[in-house]
């Protein structure tokens, strides 16, 4: 049971990030079966590493939200759709892959800079170190992939 309303909005907004977590995992798998080209083994492992982080991420996220009090069962219609691209071009997978973790960075920086003041301490401070953790992955998630891309025409 949720503590007030504004533990119920924060708790919307982390099921919608536990979506993405879903929607990265799912991508993350299928990019490292479709992957093609003349380095398809070192991406296949690239994007197989990356799933195995972001199972990391939505059994974390998961966790949270039991900790706040959301009823999983019942909130899992609403983390259950998960858009995403199916390609075997490389390029096109790493670009999608670079979106994604930009997406990430600028959803919990937002979640940090405005949404946190729904939340009172201890979780609070709790949530932000969560976040801030995310944050460092994803940013270094975009830095690699930005060097990736680098020489791509």
């Amino acid at each position: 049971m949720l503590k007030n309303s504004n533990y119920a909005l924060f708790a919307n907004m982390m099921l919608g990030d536990l979506k993405n977590e879903r929607k990265h995992l799912l991508f993350y798998l299928t990019a490292a079966s479709t992957v093609s080209g003349p380095h398809r083994e070192e991406y296949k492992e690239l994007f197989e590493k990356e799933a195995a982080g972001e199972m990391q991420h939505v059994l974390q996220f998961q966790n949270v939200l039991l900790g706040l009090g959301v009823d999983l069962a019942e909130a899992e219609e609403t983390v259950t759709n998960y858009p995403y691209i199916v390609s075997y071009d490389l390029k096109e997978l790493l670009e999608f892959a670079l979106a994604m973790e930009k997406e990430v960075v600028s959803n919990y920086s937002k979640r940090l800079s405005e949404n946190l003041g729904l939340l009172d301490d201890p979780e609070k401070r709790y949530i932000e170190i969560f976040y801030e953790d995310q944050i460092k992955k994803s940013q270094e998630d975009v830095d690699n992939y930005k060097m990736i891309l680098r020489n791509f025409r």
